[in-house]
């Protein structure tokens, strides 16, 4: 669904419960998809972009290869939201996140890309899983004020904020560090993704992101997973 020719009409799709959509595109929504709060659907390959939110979820969601470009939120999340492949990049955008979340969200084989500072690719305020995720972001990559799950990621220029009870106001720029008070990402690596496209976020073949014990997290032009 194409709304370009106006910024931030409505929502493009409000979902009902125990509903699939797929192969679909929307842009400058408000809300591109809407998932109420007690609905429970599955989101694949979508295509979303230059909307204030991307996914607004306060349901349940079951996502697999979705693509959310310069959203002011690629995916807000108050209730449950698990995603496996997809890209999330941001271009030339000077507020806002890749994922903020306050409820409980996983995620495993995304890619994120952010070309500007102060912002943050998670802000994350609830319960987060991250396994085999691949990081290129210009400033925050994550901002979290909790232990979070995660492991077998690439945290290339790595900048955590991390704010807790027991470490208040941490900023942790190596992943060594990270990993200590953390206490998790033991299989995680900080290298240069080498993607091939800010839009696509392929890696190219010889990205030191392959060919290790993580998946790629390549995905074709039709968004499948290579």
């Amino acid at each position: 669904i194409d709304t370009s020719f106006v910024p931030y009409v409505d929502d493009g799709i409000i979902m009902a419960n125990a509903v699939t959509i797929d192969n679909l595109e929307f842009n400058n929504c408000v809300k591109s998809v809407n998932i109420p709060s007690g609905k429970s659907v599955t989101l694949q390959d979508l295509y979303l972009k230059d909307s204030k939110y991307n996914i607004y979820n306060t349901g349940t969601v079951t996502a697999h290869r979705i693509k959310s470009l310069n959203s002011e939120y690629g995916i807000y999340n108050t209730g449950t939201y698990t995603q496996d492949y997809g890209i999330f990049s941001r271009t030339g955008l000077e507020s806002g996140y890749g994922i903020y979340n306050p409820g409980v969200l996983t995620l495993y084989n995304g890619s994120f890309y952010n070309d500007y500072a102060e912002m943050s690719a998670i802000m994350n305020r609830g319960t987060l899983t991250l396994k085999n995720n691949v990081f290129d972001v210009n400033d925050t990559t994550l901002n979290t004020n909790s232990v979070i799950t995660s492991d077998y990621n690439d945290w290339y220029n790595i900048k955590i904020y991390y704010n807790t009870i027991a470490l208040p106001d941490e900023w942790l720029t190596k992943l060594s560090d990270w990993k200590s008070i953390n206490g998790d990402d033991v299989n995680s690596m900080e290298a240069d993704p080498a993607f091939s496209s800010i839009y696509n976020l392929d890696l190219v073949s010889a990205s030191p992101v392959i060919n290790r014990d993580r998946k790629s997290t390549r995905l074709n032009s039709s968004h499948i997973p290579l």
